[in-house]
């Protein structure tokens, strides 16, 4: 039953395959093409796979911080658009996000002092942008009202890479 009988041309004759005797070549076979395909197809597009998860993961890390921050400058804008004369320290806001407010091109509010941008580096913001303001790097949300004929633009910064004048191993 296990044999086949196979024949080869040029008059050799019969020659038989005898699958007992064999059985160890089959599944040594069986298990290197088994393992070919796993190789080719889980192995080499594993890494690629790792790394398109790893960009979606921080590309939606980014969205979503740029979204709070955008939230955090509209915010701003509406408390100062209902109250004019609202104080500085009622703009207040611990969100995590350096905000400045600029009125007419000066600015008039800054909720932090380690990187104040100039108005030149930031009128024509208009969608996200990542700048480079005195060797630090951020993402700069914009949102600009006009309000009695005043234009409003407040500013939000996400923070990429902070730089420090002393560069060691240590920071």
């Amino acid at each position: 039953i296990f044999e086949i009988k196979l024949r080869i041309k040029g008059g050799m004759g019969y020659n038989g395959f005898n699958f007992k005797k064999n059985i160890f070549l089959i599944l040594a076979s069986i298990t290197m093409i088994g393992a070919l395909i796993n190789y080719s197809y889980l192995i080499i597009t594993k890494p690629i796979n790792a790394k398109y998860d790893l960009h979606s993961g921080i590309q939606n890390k980014i969205n979503i911080e740029v979204e709070n921050a955008e939230k955090q400058a509209q915010t701003a804008l509406n408390r100062i658009s209902n109250n004019p004369t609202i104080s500085k320290f009622d703009l207040i806001q611990n969100n995590g996000y350096p905000l400045y407010i600029f009125q007419n091109k000066a600015i008039i509010y800054w909720s932090d002092s380690f990187l104040v941008p100039r108005f030149e580096d930031i009128k024509d913001i208009e969608t996200p942008k990542l700048l480079e303001l005195n060797q630090n790097k951020v993402i700069a949300i914009c949102k600009t009202e006009i309000i009695n004929k005043d234009t409003l633009k407040a500013v939000s910064f996400i923070n990429i890479f902070k730089y420090y004048r002393t560069q060691n191993d240590y920071l």
